[in-house]
């Protein structure tokens, strides 16, 4: 786990809808350890709703797909290189 004082804060924005809000995430390996609002962000100054809060989740939740998948006829999925 990482001390508080060397934690480094990378500026972004979360594309999950038109919004766009101005986050700013900590980052630990593939992991995003926090989030928060960007308050210098020009238009949602510091607002995030909880879909950017949780964009962790959908990056590295346990139902991720980890490689593509082919639909056969009889509607089941068959894993593909």
């Amino acid at each position: 786990m990482m001390h508080p004082a060397e934690a480094t804060w990378h500026k972004s924005a979360c594309i999950l809808c038109e919004n766009n809000c101005g986050i700013q995430i900590q980052t630990e390996g593939r992991r995003f350890a926090k989030i928060r609002g960007d308050k210098d962000h020009v238009s949602s100054h510091g607002y995030t709703c909880n879909k950017a809060l949780r964009l962790d989740h959908y990056q590295n939740g346990g139902r991720r797909l980890t490689s593509p998948l082919r639909r056969e006829q009889d509607g089941t999925f068959t894993e593909v290189s």
